[in-house]
């Protein structure tokens, strides 16, 4: 039996019926080297099970409590049979069947650790979750290197596992850091970007992902982030304020020109929350006893990933 060049892996959990369109999709890639698809779920209670199994793909299985975003990556690295490890989002459909050959293309280069690829919204994304992938993932190509400075700034070394490939040598290497909610790509970017390898954004590799956020679900995720971005990313806050201002006027401009000024009040509330979820989750300090709650839980989490 001819060994995959490529491993393909999907961290599963309560996926959905999207899941079948997504794998339908990975299998039907065309012009590369032999791959396998690596699912790892993590106490699924849906159909995602009986899903995956109706595909030519290795299943394994973890208990809920022993998922982490950046352990479970650790995992599929180790269990992977290819020398490329893709990571893909459960949710995250390839666009067209080149996806693949065009998102590992740039690893023929010898100090290319990684690649990304872009995100689309579907057809009924929100407007706000639209407007950010069409800021975050632009049409245009980019490349990583370091930028020789600390602290960085986050678009100076972002990253994201929801579509992207790497060489499982180097991720072998330097292993997603398990101690983090979220934001373990931007670490193992800022990481192997430090070591002195380049990463390179390669829009054609498309998918389409997109979530929809409530108010809350924004702050929570907002505060995640800012959580584990501490130490790791720093803009002053001049800097910060300013890029925020002209984010918000794109943003402002574009829910103008599609639906006039009435979604004006509900995008703000939205912009606030996810505003204010990210300076507490980065502040740390004086902070109200429901936030502090929550970053007890942040610490329960680290103690669990140390066992």
């Amino acid at each position: 039996m001819t060994e995959p060049g490529i491993t393909i892996f999907l961290p599963t959990k309560n996926a959905g019926a999207r899941l079948r369109t997504v794998l339908e999709a990975v299998f039907a890639q065309t012009g590369t080297e032999p791959f396998e698809v690596l699912a790892i779920d993590s106490g699924s209670r849906d159909d995602t099970l009986t899903i995956l199994r109706q595909f030519p793909l290795r299943l394994e299985q973890i208990p809920p409590e022993a998922f982490g975003h950046g352990r479970t990556r650790n995992l599929g690295v180790h269990l992977a049979r290819g020398d490329i490890v893709v990571c893909l989002s459960q949710d995250a459909q390839p666009a067209n069947d080149h996806w693949l050959q065009r998102l590992v293309a740039p690893l023929a280069e010898e100090d290319i650790a990684g690649s990304y690829g872009r995100q689309l919204p579907w057809a009924d994304t929100p407007l706000v979750q639209r407007y950010f992938l069409q800021e975050r993932y632009p049409p245009e190509p980019a490349e990583r290197v370091w930028p020789g400075h600390e602290p960085t700034q986050l678009q100076e070394i972002f990253f994201s596992n929801v579509d992207a490939a790497l060489k499982r040598d180097i991720a072998l290497r330097y292993p997603f850091d398990e101690t983090l909610i979220m934001s373990e790509d931007q670490a193992w970017a800022k990481t192997v970007l430090q070591a002195g390898y380049r990463l390179r954004y390669v829009p054609q590799a498309t998918v389409y992902h997109a979530h929809h956020y409530t108010l809350g679900s924004a702050f929570r995720r907002n505060f995640d982030s800012g959580y584990s971005l501490r130490g790791m990313v720093r803009n002053s806050f001049a800097v910060a304020f300013r890029d925020w201002l002209a984010y918000l006027q794109g943003e402002f401009a574009l829910a103008r020109r599609e639906t006039g000024w009435r979604s004006w009040p509900g995008l703000a509330l939205y912009e606030a929350a996810r505003a204010a979820g990210f300076f507490l989750g980065s502040e740390g300090r004086f902070l109200p006893k429901w936030v502090r709650r929550r970053l007890s839980w942040h610490r329960a989490y680290w103690d669990r990933a140390g066992t």
